[in-house]
């Protein structure tokens, strides 16, 4: 019979495949709404975006893994707790990661794709592309993403305080401003 470690874990696990998951949904959605050389192949992508908005899957599974990771720092006291920094910077990191997907990616991801709703048939609008390639939006994209990775990086090394914060400052700078190279090439 499983102990309560090991099901606080299989959950931990579930959270982080749903937030991988999650993630590549969305960013698949926006490359793909990018890449849309006509209004009607816009909408589709819009309407896969708007299906995930109603989904969160990406918040769901933050609290998720912040649940049942709380749970298992509880359970492994005093091998780890709060004050190990990849446990707590990492915790960090997901909210953020969340609260940057609440407050820039997914309301503008929204208004593109509603713009894409009301547009004519046809090429793709100026405006509605001009939405898309907004630098704030492609930069949060592209830092969350790196962001996930250095979470996963600190769960699997766990790094001392320094160098979580480390891992995570610089994954999350590198994300983003790969995502600045990329746009400045287009």
């Amino acid at each position: 019979m499983p102990e309560g470690w090991e099901i606080g874990l299989f959950f931990h696990f579930i959270g982080l495949a749903a937030l991988a998951g999650g993630i590549a949904l969305s960013v698949g959605t926006y490359v793909m709404m990018r890449r849309s050389q006509s209004v009607q192949e816009m909408r589709v992508w819009a309407d896969l975006g708007r299906i995930l908005g109603k989904y969160p899957i990406t918040a769901a599974a933050s609290v998720v893994l912040l649940l049942s990771g709380g749970y298992l720092v509880q359970e492994s006291d005093p091998v780890w707790g709060w004050d190990d920094g990849w446990i707590a910077f990492s915790a960090i990191a997901l909210i953020v990661a969340a609260l940057v997907g609440a407050l820039v990616i997914s309301p503008r991801m929204k208004d593109a794709g509603a713009a894409s709703g009301q547009a004519p048939d046809g090429p793709v609008p100026p405006g509605i592309t001009q939405k898309l390639r907004d630098p704030l939006l492609f930069g949060a994209i592209g830092m969350n993403s790196t962001l996930m990775i250095g979470v996963l990086w600190n769960m699997v090394m766990k790094p001392g305080s320094f160098a979580s914060l480390l891992t995570l400052v610089v994954l999350g700078a590198i994300g983003a401003a790969a995502a600045y190279t990329q746009m400045e090439r287009e």
